[in-house]
């Protein structure tokens, strides 16, 4: 996509990216750190200090990046994560369907309750922006395939049931924090 048709923030910012050791975090991370921004960007912590697809990040971009290794449950490192951040975008999350049978907590754990501490942290720093993203996992198994706005979606995998709680509160939480 052309620079030109982009939405860009008007002024550099200090932007926190959670699931930033992810595919799509690291990607979005390296645009940000391109059109001049700081970014404090969350990996999942690991024994190996892995930094997962971070490391592909360029040199020339790394004076501009804070890499932190972590976990989203942690609500103290959260808060400590935020302070001084314009921006969150949080894509952090746990991944893996065939897991999520085995370990259903886990997921309720990290995508529900380390959604709650991060923007609780959020809310706590007052901070000015805050973008919730989420895949279309949430919404579940279609009851029927006719697509309609009044569609129904039934949670079928503890990945769906551990996300659908989220969804309605992250709505009503960032609605709070970016209309206040």
């Amino acid at each position: 996509m052309a620079a030109s048709n982009r939405a860009s923030i008007t002024r550099t910012c200090r932007i926190l990216v959670t699931g930033a050791g992810g595919f799509i975090g690291s990607h979005v991370t390296e645009l940000l750190l391109q059109e001049g921004h700081r970014v404090r960007a969350l990996a999942r912590y690991n024994g190996r200090g892995d930094i997962g697809h971070l490391r592909h990040i360029p040199e020339n971009l790394s004076p501009s990046l804070e890499v932190r290794l972590g976990d989203i449950t942690d609500p103290f490192l959260m808060r400590d994560l935020v302070a001084d951040c314009d921006i969150v975008l949080h894509l952090a999350a746990l991944i893996g369907i065939p897991y999520s049978y085995i370990a259903p907590g886990s997921y309720l754990a990290t995508n529900a309750g380390g959604t709650l501490n991060l923007l609780e942290a959020c809310r706590e720093a007052k901070t000015a922006r805050v973008v919730v993203t989420s895949t279309s996992e949430v919404y579940g198994t279609a009851l029927y395939t006719r697509s309609t706005r009044s569609i129904r979606y039934r949670g079928s995998r503890p990945t769906r049931q551990a996300k659908l709680p989220p969804t309605s509160l992250r709505r009503l939480t960032i609605a709070a924090l970016i209309c206040r």
